[in-house]
């Protein structure tokens, strides 16, 4: 549970408390379409279900507009496989849920041509971790944007979670390879991180310079995840005693931090899509602290259109003291 939580906090949630996670197997499917989202049509032109992140995606008319007018580019006759979903080029769902579906079909590299999507986020970082982790597979090929892909045999790799979720044992395989590139021992674990989000468009602090001053006052570096690059990224946060930022793609660097250290969100409360990184921080063995802020709309903080929070600074220095108060942190192995 959250270090600083409060009895009735999370009321509104309680069946994230415990949730199942799932063998991951891979489905074969003959003669399909395979969108730049990563839906997959079978022959009658019908969604394949294990395709779908969600029951939005759904959507009947939008599906037809795109299998009848987009361009539809037929693939060379080899055995193909998919990891990914409309989702994956965001660095949150690139590391939680792309990740492990990776990871647990590596047996497939040589068999199999792995379809990632092109994005700019996948070409470069994404492309970039696979490589620093030994996960980059031998054959590739690009999903390109708003065209249908015919291929004559796939396989899908099914989800091990549901997205917003953790598969703990998998998260920490995963860790491990990137501990070799970036060993934890090279960092000692002091720092003391703010990741602003002030330049962003929406999920904002609508008090963001009361908010600094108060991360200023105890200690703390104020930076922008967005302009560093993912070594940066990883080492900035094995460096980290403690990470403290509003629900989004930053604290998803909670992945790379050492056991022992902690994460700070910043949320609404009383409706929610997931708690993706009270997960992500209890898997990664963190100890996690949320404060909820004040919403400037009735709308989820997740999501391209997430509301903004006005934060409490008094609330917010209670709950750094608590932090303060807390026994050091071991060293990770």
């Amino acid at each position: 549970m959250p270090v600083n939580f409060k009895t009735g906090d999370f009321d509104f949630c309680k069946d994230e408390f415990y949730y199942q996670t799932n063998y991951v197997t891979a489905s074969s499917y003959t003669n399909v379409l395979v969108s730049d989202a990563g839906l997959v049509y079978d022959s009658s032109l019908k969604i394949i279900p294990v395709s779908k992140v969600d029951a939005k995606q759904a959507n009947r008319f939008k599906n037809i507009k795109q299998l009848v007018f987009r361009p539809k580019k037929r693939m060379p006759d080899v055995a193909y496989a998919l990891c990914f979903d409309g989702r994956t080029s965001n660095h949150y769902h690139w590391i939680c849920d792309f990740l492990p579906r990776l990871y647990a079909a590596k047996h497939m590299f040589g068999t199999h041509v792995f379809l990632l999507p092109d994005t700019a986020y996948v070409r470069t970082t994404g492309v970039e971790m696979l490589k620093m982790m030994g996960l980059l597979p031998p054959a590739i090929e690009w999903i390109l944007p708003r065209t249908m892909h015919k291929i004559k045999n796939l396989s899908i790799v099914e989800r091990p979670v549901q997205s917003g979720r953790i598969h703990d044992p998998l998260m920490m395989q995963l860790k491990k390879l990137v501990y070799k590139s970036f060993p934890a021992h090279e960092q000692t674990a002091t720092k003391r991180i703010y990741i602003s989000r002030e330049n962003a468009t929406h999920r904002r602090l609508l008090n963001e310079h009361e908010v600094q001053a108060v991360f200023f006052d105890y200690g703390f570096d104020i930076l922008r995840y967005e302009k560093l690059s993912i070594k940066e990224q990883i080492q900035l946060s094995q460096s980290a005693s403690i990470i403290a930022s509003i629900h989004g793609a930053g604290l998803t660097n909670a992945f790379f931090m050492q056991p022992g250290a902690a994460v700070m969100e910043f949320r609404r409360d009383g409706i929610y899509q997931n708690q993706c990184f009270w997960h992500l921080a209890d898997a990664m063995q963190l100890d996690y602290y949320y404060q909820f802020g004040k919403p400037d709309a009735d709308r989820f903080i997740e999501g391209p259109n997430g509301c903004n929070l006005t934060l409490s600074t008094a609330v917010l220095e209670k709950n750094l003291d608590l932090f303060l108060s807390r026994q050091p942190i071991p060293v990770a192995n």
